[in-house]
């Protein structure tokens, strides 16, 4: 019971702690707590986009991945989606041939087929934020009750990593974390 209160606090301790210091090191910490939480608590009709969230940073903190793999196994496997940027993510981090399954996430399936990556992931960062104007956190800056955590597009950030993409030209973008 409360559970899901934890893991929500600490999904929001991670993205802060993000926001003020700009180490996903320092996040570390939150992520842990985070996942201990949400994968007692995570379902199938968990937001897509929360979960390739969670994997997103597991992308960045790879270097610590042997400590939290598992509980990015057990959250998958509740959350039971066949999307290719989960899969993607997966694979990568268990150091497995992608299986490149088609994703629900339009630009993810241009990028995989793109020769210019760089340009396919500043196009959709340009309009990432727009484009959830349906999540909780979507104006969040604005709430008279201070919500608001930052705005961090982690998925492109791990794509980034993963293909090695340079990244200069989306370091220039206010919700790409670098």
């Amino acid at each position: 019971m409360g559970k899901i209160h934890l893991a929500n606090l600490y999904l929001n301790c991670m993205k802060l702690t993000y926001s003020k210091d700009k180490s996903f090191q320092k996040m570390f910490f939150d992520y842990m707590k985070f996942l201990k939480y949400y994968r007692e608590v995570c379902t199938p009709n968990d937001s897509m986009y929360d979960i390739i969230d969670i994997l997103s940073i597991g992308v960045l903190l790879e270097n610590r991945k042997n400590e939290f793999i598992e509980d990015l196994e057990e959250i998958v496997l509740k959350y039971d989606s066949n999307n290719g940027m989960i899969t993607f993510f997966m694979d990568y981090l268990k150091n497995r041939t992608s299986q490149k399954i088609t994703s629900k996430i339009d630009y993810f399936n241009v990028l995989l087929k793109s020769e210019n990556k760089e340009k396919v992931l500043k196009e959709e960062l340009e309009v990432w934020y727009d484009k959830h104007s349906d999540a909780y956190w979507y104006n969040s800056h604005k709430a008279k009750n201070n919500t608001y955590c930052g705005y961090w597009c982690f998925e492109i950030a791990a794509l980034v990593k993963i293909f090695d993409i340079d990244d200069t030209l989306l370091c220039e973008n206010k919700y790409y974390p670098y």
